[in-house]
Order: C-alpha cells, then sequence, then structure tokens
C-alpha cells in the first residue's frame, strides 16, 4: 500500500499501530479503531526489562484521528465476553464495520463469515458485540465486567509503573511471609532499612535502598519447590481454573526438578518431565510443610538449584555488609550497581548457572573498583594531613 492511499486502520496491535509506518499509509481525514492491550512484542524476549510507554501510543494515536477514532482493550473485552481472545480481530471489524469504516454491506460480512466454514456462530457474535461496543462501549464494559463468561481472565502485559520504597516493601514483606513466616520477613525488613538509614545520611536519595528491597527479595524469594508446591495449592489458583475452563479437564505438569528431573543424553542438560493430576495432591500435602525449608528433613536441600540459591543469597548478604560498613559518598554509585546484580539473574538451572557466572565476574570488577575508591580517599586524606 502506497503513502496514504488508507481510508481507516483497524489496529489489533498497539505498537504496530501506533507506528510512523503504519501512519505513512494513512491519508487525511481516515478513521481508525485500534485495540488498546499491550501485547509483548518480540523485544520482550530479547530484553525483559522491555516497557513500551502504552499511554503515550494511546496518545499519539488520538492526536492522529481525534474524534474519528475508537480505542478499547479489545482483548480483555473479546475474552470475557465470549470467553476466548481469538474472537478479538472479528470483534475489532465489527466495531470499524458500525463506525462506518468499512464499505461492505452487513449481508457481505456475514456471508463471508458464512462461506469461511470456520467457529461461524462465534465469529457472528464477535462481530455483534464489536458493533455494540462502538454503538455504547460503556455499556459494554458493564456487561463484561458483570457476571458470566465476562469472570474469564486475560493475560495482560502491564507497563511497571513507578512505586515509593515504602510501597515496594509492603508489597514483598506481605509475600515473604506467605512464602515462609514472619521472621524471614522481618530479616529483609531489617536489612533494607539498615540501608535505608545509612544512605539517607548521605543525602543521596534512595537507589540504594530500592536495589537492595527489590534484589535481596528477588534472592529470598527465589521459586524452589516448597514455593511451586505453595502458589499451585492455593485456592485463588482452583478459582482461576475454573473461570478459565469448563466441563471435566485434568491437569498436567511439567517438571525438571526434585525426582522428575533427567538429564538430556547429549547436552548433559536438566529437562522436563510430563507429570500427572496427581503431582496437585502433593503439592497441597506439602504447602503447609514449607517450614521445613532448609532445614535437615528438606529432601531438595542439595539440589545444585538450591545451592546456587544459598549462595546467592549469603554472598549478596555478606557484599550488604561490606557496603554498610563503608558507604560514602564517593562510592555510592558503586554501591547501588552492586546491589543491583542479581536483576541479571534470571531463569532456571543451567540458564541461571550461566547468568550467576557472568554475574559473578561483574561482581569481582565492581568489589576491585569499590576497594580502589577506598584506596584514593585514605591516599587524598593523608595527604591533606600532611600538607
Amino acid at each position: 500500500m502506497a503513502t496514504g492511499e488508507a481510508d481507516a486502520l483497524i489496529g489489533c496491535d498497539l505498537i504496530v499501530s501506533a507506528g510512523d509506518e503504519t501512519f505513512s499509509k494513512l491519508r487525511a481525514g481516515s478513521g481508525g479503531v485500534v485495540c488498546t492491550d499491550m501485547v509483548p512484542t518480540s523485544e520482550f524476549s530479547r530484553n525483559p526489562d522491555w516497557n513500551p510507554d502504552a499511554d503515550g501510543l494511546a496518545a499519539k494515536l488520538a492526536g492522529v484521528f481525534g474524534e474519528r477514532g475508537l480505542a478499547m482493550e479489545a482483548l480483555r473485552l473479546s475474552t470475557a465476553l465470549m470467553g476466548d481472545a481469538i474472537t478479538a480481530n472479528m470483534f475489532m471489524l465489527g466495531a470499524a464495520w458500525q463506525r462506518g469504516l468499512v464499505p461492505l454491506t452487513f449481508d457481505a460480512i456475514d456471508r463471508a463469515i458464512e462461506l469461511n466454514g470456520v467457529a461461524i456462530e462465534s465469529n457472528r457474535r464477535a462481530f455483534l458485540w464489536g458493533r455494540r461496543a462502538a454503538h455504547d462501549l460503556t455499556a459494554v464494559e458493564r456487561i463484561a465486567t458483570g457476571s458470566g463468561p465476562a469472570s474469564a481472565q486475560v493475560i495482560r502485559f502491564d507497563p511497571k509503573k513507578p512505586a515509593t520504597l515504602a510501597e515496594l516493601m509492603a508489597v514483598r514483606i506481605g509475600y515473604l511471609t506467605d512464602y515462609q513466616d514472619a521472621a524471614y520477613a522481618n530479616r529483609y525488613a531489617a536489612t533494607v532499612e539498615r540501608v535505608k538509614q545509612a544512605e539517607a545520611a548521605l543525602g543521596r536519595g534512595d537507589a540504594l535502598a530500592r536495589a537492595v528491597a527489590k534484589y535481596l527479595f528477588k534472592l529470598m524469594a527465589h521459586k524452589d519447590e516448597w514455593e511451586v508446591a505453595r502458589l499451585y495449592a492455593r485456592p485463588e489458583f482452583r478459582k482461576e481454573l475454573d473461570r478459565a475452563f469448563e466441563g471435566d479437564f485434568k491437569l498436567k505438569f511439567h517438571v525438571a526438578g526434585g525426582p522428575f528431573g533427567r538429564r538430556d543424553p547429549v547436552s548433559g542438560k536438566l529437562v522436563k518431565r510430563e507429570v500427572g493430576p496427581w503431582l496437585m495432591t502433593a503439592f497441597r500435602l506439602m504447602a503447609p510443610l514449607r517450614g521445613l525449608r532448609g532445614g535437615a528433613l528438606d529432601p531438595f536441600r542439595n539440589s545444585s538449584e538450591r545451592r546456587l540459591a544459598r549462595e546467592l543469597l549469603a554472598t549478596y548478604e555478606a557484599d550488604l555488609e561490606r557496603v554498610l560498613a563503608g558507604l560514602d559518598a564517593d562510592n555510592h554509585g558503586v554501591a547501588v550497581k552492586l546491589a543491583s546484580l542479581p536483576e541479571r539473574v534470571r531463569g532456571y538451572g543451567h540458564v541461571r548457572e550461566q547468568h550467576a557466572e557472568a554475574v559473578a565476574k561483574e561482581r569481582e570488577a565492581l568489589l576491585a573498583q569499590w576497594q580502589q575508591g577506598g584506596a584514593a580517599v585514605v591516599e587524598v586524606k593523608r595527604r591533606m594531613q600532611a600538607a
């Protein structure tokens, strides 16, 4: 399609819809119906910190179309109303047709749905719901958040929103209490508070305390066998399943940890095995026993995964003690980098091991920089005293 040839945009992806390439195809006065659900692109798989500006993209579209545009979360609405996000495209087409953007008759579109021969009635209903959304989006939203299929959930990408240090800590203290117990959560809170006070004395903001609040938690809340059991055994998980699926269904799990792990004969890496529904019973039995974690009765404590988790946490806490003992305005930046290293230790098994090895090298470099900074300060003070 050449520049300026399109009369309408039916945008099922916010990022693509708000791109300059897309805008270049629109002629003056064109209209648009755009889905604003944030769907991760391939960039998200390569960069876990990918965080697009959803509000900025939506504002950009609004500036182009004005009253001729309609923006809505079609994936969420379609799933709530129809039980499946796959109907979102037909939902969008219905909205665009209702707003006069598609120069075809209703009969022609309906006949095309029929001739296609796939999910005919589902596509017809989705088209109708899209028309209704174009006519009265508020009413459709009200129905979608009501009862029945409307309770179905959509996996959504929510761009990160800044939180205060107090908010970061509150959420993580609650999580660690559920993860292990109150004493474990208090150990976390006390450490972050010590860092917070030391940093406040320097008047350098709270970047270090925020880093510790995030990454000490990450290391303390490692998703081990006990945590997997707790998460699956929660009543909320069963409720989510019942909302998403109907009829008689069975759960199967793909597990590489504990007694289920086996190694690939070629690569030597752990691979997952399929385990039947009975594993859910095991999870329910394990969940209230998570206090055994790390003790003599913990059957998983000597796995390579758990040993690495303990090592990473012990190293991090030792580094924090070193930082607290020598923190000053000159080495504050190095301290923040050191405290943020666990951000790049991701994944499980051999993936986590590879990341940990790479981070260990960076840690050594930062510690050397820390020591050099300290030596330089001592030398400056010595020269000043000598003068």
